[in-house]
């Protein structure tokens, strides 16, 4: 089940930034309940996107409410990338991060690792880890933005003579896993093609589907499709949901214009 957190940082990211970049609290509970999320847990979810700087508080109108700050945006760009960007085709290139942090800060170097898997990074080695070069500047700013850059250092390699590339991708990440991801876009849009009944329906199915990109995205951090082979559900799980996407996002703004009437009052 999706979290509360991934919840709302879809409707920021996929929908709000095009009308204010700013909802009502009151609203977005209204938005996540028919989602199985109960209101506790979104007040939870914003206040710990609140403490990590992706949104301030802000009252507009009378109403309590929250919007997104730079560094949110930031984090989104870096998000479109991710989640909407192709990958790349041609020479495969790397980027490695190494970090040497002694054991009275292992919590600083659990951060570090934790920062880069969230990222997509396979782990090669003990305090080395890779993916494809074009993580490099995300992954730089990610780690700058949150105080990680002094002790980590990023390289940009190209696999030499000895070893197979497709076992070193293979065991630094878990194929299986990903494929699955891959599989589980395909199945809930496929689930979902008949005609929403409802805005309400088709803006949950919608978010659903986004979520579950979303979260294909960042377990694949656009490993090269010429070291999987043709099979890797990557191609398939993108033109799936690209295609649902552009079908049930009218029905999704409609559904918001009417449940949060500030969504369509805060297009600039």
């Amino acid at each position: 089940m999706s979290s509360a957190r991934d919840l709302t940082l879809t409707l920021f990211g996929r929908f709000l930034r095009e009308r204010g970049s700013w909802i009502a609290i009151s609203h977005l509970v209204q938005l996540l309940e028919p989602l199985g999320i109960e209101p506790a847990s979104t007040r939870t979810a914003v206040s710990r996107l609140k403490r990590d700087g992706l949104i301030s508080a802000d009252e507009r109108s009378g109403l309590a409410g929250y919007a997104l700050t730079p560094a949110g945006e930031a984090f989104f760009a870096d998000g479109d990338l991710r989640i909407f960007q192709q990958p790349e085709v041609g020479e495969i290139r790397w980027v490695l991060a190494t970090f040497s942090v002694p054991e009275a800060e292992r919590n600083l170097r659990y951060r570090i690792r934790a920062s880069l898997l969230d990222l997509g990074f396979g782990q090669l080695a003990n305090g080395l880890l890779i993916a494809p070069a074009g993580r490099l500047d995300e992954a730089a700013r990610r780690l700058t933005r949150e105080n990680l850059d002094a002790r980590t250092r990023l390289w940009v390699a190209e696999h030499g003579p000895l070893g197979r590339l497709a076992d070193v991708v293979s065991e630094s990440w878990d194929l299986d896993q990903i494929r699955e991801r891959y599989d589980h876009v395909e199945r809930m849009v496929g689930e979902g093609t008949a005609e929403p009944q409802s805005d309400a329906e088709a803006f949950r199915q919608h978010v659903l589907a986004i979520d579950a990109w979303r979260a294909a995205r960042y377990a694949d951090p656009g490993l090269p499709h010429q070291v999987l082979g043709p099979t890797w559900p990557e191609p398939f799980a993108r033109s799936a949901f690209s295609g649902r996407d552009a079908e049930l996002y009218p029905r999704s703004i409609a559904h918001l214009e009417a449940t949060a009437p500030t969504f369509k009052r805060s297009v600039a």
